[in-house]
């Protein structure tokens, strides 16, 4: 999304991270017992498992810390939460403890049925692709193609910004919505923004283009109600690039691959 961090976690099977010959791999599950708790566990470091979700993030950030350190894993994590507004250090924030596993585990399937379709589309690609990936300052699922030519400087731009943006991009993902973007919804946007993009009209009709954001919107609710919501996010994907890489004079022939 335009202006987020470049900091991400991958969706899909992560690289195995090697301490003192263990390999941690955290994940949420659910447990069937009678508190219905959510936990973070791994299966390959049994000394990390259950980790409560319903508590403060001060006793969050405490327990984890001090079963990897029992591992003899010394790792810095930065205290402070990023991109939120008024930010409280981790191990000082005794005020969030609210946890919805339900809502938790709907967001989650979603990520994972829109994974598939982001992979699918990722695919088709044979240029310079971003993995299917998420920010988890802006919480969105994302996917970028590159162009592979520079694109003009944004002055005034962090350093982040700077190099997240240095080459031509068209971009897509999902978000919970945020700032004048108040629902569930899918995006797409180029940057540089080429001439007359925001005047189109991509595929399906719910799209519309939020001039405060920069981008094209496709609500989650219009997709999730299609009659094939894998085609109606797919039709979105591919009209909204095949605007800008043609608006930007994209190398197409060079870039794609027919599928």
């Amino acid at each position: 999304m335009p202006g987020e961090k470049t900091q991400v976690l991958l969706i899909g099977p992560p690289r195995p991270v090697i301490f003192n010959g263990l390999t941690p791999v955290f994940d949420l599950v659910k447990f069937s017992d009678a508190k219905d708790r959510d936990e973070f566990f791994t299966e390959t470091a049994p000394q990390l498992r259950a980790i409560a979700c319903a508590v403060t993030s001060e006793k969050v950030n405490a327990e984890l810390m001090a079963r990897l350190q029992a591992l003899g894993i010394d790792v810095h994590i930065s205290p402070m939460p990023a991109e939120i507004a008024d930010p409280i250090r981790f191990d000082q924030d005794r005020i969030h403890a609210a946890y919805d596993p339900v809502q938790v585990n709907r967001f989650w399937r979603a990520l994972a049925q829109i994974d598939q379709v982001f992979a699918a589309f990722r695919g088709h690609f044979v240029g310079k692709v971003s993995p299917v990936h998420f920010f988890w300052g802006s919480f969105d699922l994302a996917v970028t193609r590159f162009s592979g030519r520079r694109a003009p400087e944004r002055p005034g731009a962090d350093r982040v910004t700077q190099e997240g943006y240095s080459h031509e991009v068209i971009s897509a993902g999902f978000w919970p919505g945020s700032g004048a973007v108040q629902e569930a919804a899918f995006y797409a946007y180029a940057a540089p923004e080429p001439a007359g993009l925001r005047d189109l009209v991509p595929l399906p009709s719910a799209v519309s283009y939020q001039k405060e954001m920069g981008i094209f919107i496709l609500p989650y609710t219009a997709v999730r109600t299609a009659s094939s919501p894998g085609d109606a996010l797919l039709a979105f994907l591919q009209s909204t690039y095949d605007a800008a890489a043609d608006l930007g004079k994209w190398d197409r022939a060079t870039l794609e691959r027919q599928p």
